[in-house]
């Protein structure tokens, strides 16, 4: 699965970046963060987990696009529940063999 530069979600595009930067949430390294203000998700690159770690946490991080763009609140459940669902879609596409196709 290629990492595409943009996807739309609930009527909005978010932007898909790969960056080397550290990405930090709370004082805490993430491998990837949301920003539903400016509609962009940033992955870690090489230097912090491989492609197949990028791609689930693609998914991770679409699940609370998802959440956001309905919103829903699972409370202080939220990051196990969207690393759990993440994980399952990650899953899915990949033993589906359905893959990202860049817009045209």
């Amino acid at each position: 699965m290629s990492i595409p530069a943009r996807l739309k979600v609930g009527g909005l595009y978010y932007d898909i970046v790969v960056t080397d930067e550290p990405l930090i949430l709370d004082n805490v390294r993430c491998k990837g963060l949301i920003n539903h203000e400016h509609q962009t998700i940033n992955l870690a690159g090489d230097s912090v987990q491989s492609e197949q770690g990028r791609e689930q946490t693609l998914m991770h991080e679409l699940v609370h696009a998802f959440t956001h763009s309905r919103n829903l609140d699972w409370g202080d459940k939220n990051e196990l529940y969207t690393d759990e669902l993440g994980i399952a879609l990650h899953t899915f596409f990949v033993d589906n063999q359905i893959y990202f196709k860049e817009p045209s």
